[in-house]
């Protein structure tokens, strides 16, 4: 089920858009809905998630919109649009942005932005795999 998880999400992390392929880390088939929320282990219930996205979310379903400082509900990669959410911001594209409550929750709970991600599609760009497409 792995394998179909990865191919559904075109070996992408569902959140950040980093290729398994150039991660350092193992990625993972992330529970959408955590099973301690009564998620269950179904390919409708699964993201392809890099390893800090995956635990940064852990059982979380919900962050605090940084702008209006309400609680609201991350983005579900099962029923949401990522650029409905997400757009790529700079110049160089190497930041995402959340461009809805739900985004700007997501981003920030799931620290879309951290170094190392950064720093990962800086390589990429100067190499023609980022953005992705």
């Amino acid at each position: 089920m792995r394998r179909e998880v990865a191919n559904r999400a075109k070996h992408l992390c569902e959140y950040c858009r980093i290729p398994d392929a150039f991660a350092p880390d193992a990625f993972e088939a992330e529970h959408v809905t955590p099973v301690c929320r009564g998620g269950q282990s179904l390919f409708e219930n699964l993201a392809w998630a890099c390893g800090g996205c995956n635990a940064f979310k852990s059982v979380h379903m919900t962050g605090v919109d940084p702008l209006s400082g309400l609680t609201v509900s991350f983005f579900n990669p099962r029923q949401d649009a990522w650029s409905d959410h997400f757009a790529w911001a700079g110049g160089d594209s190497l930041f995402i942005e959340g461009i809805t409550p739900v985004g700007r929750a997501t981003v920030t709970r799931l620290r879309m932005n951290r170094p190392g991600l950064r720093n990962l599609r800086l390589l990429l760009s100067s190499v023609g795999k980022h953005p992705p497409h």
